[in-house]
């Protein structure tokens, strides 16, 4: 199953600080590691939005602008853990993410039914 972005990275934390951090690290454009979804990053309703801006053609079950939105705090430096809302399918995914600065890469981890179902996937920053 795919999630958009699989569960992608939408990022609010508690403090202001952390939320600055949060943003700052996941902010900008990614690709998905299977390649076929590339998600844009950036502040929307207080929190983060990760939205398809592209998907490859033939693509099952993702479009363009799908959104997912995250709700989301640290665990530690790089990682962070908390709740995303898939806006066109209305389903509600527990979501994990870590951020690796040196490489510019992420994975992220949604999951339904109290992670029962999961999905993992890695992205790379593109822009």
């Amino acid at each position: 199953m795919k999630f958009l972005a699989a569960a992608f990275a939408l990022i609010t934390t508690a403090g202001s600080g952390q939320a600055e951090t949060a943003n700052e690290a996941m902010a900008g454009t990614w690709a998905r590691d299977d390649g076929k979804a590339h998600v844009e990053v950036k502040p929307c309703d207080g929190g983060l939005c990760a939205t398809n801006i592209w998907v490859r053609p033939g693509t099952a079950r993702e479009r363009v602008g799908d959104m997912l939105v995250m709700d989301v705090a640290p665990v530690d430096d790089e990682k962070y853990a908390g709740s995303a809302h898939d806006v066109r399918r209305k389903l509600n995914y527990h979501i994990d993410v870590s951020i690796s600065a040196s490489d510019d890469s992420m994975t992220t981890r949604g999951c339904l039914l109290g992670r029962i179902i999961c999905k993992t996937a890695g992205w790379q920053r593109i822009n």
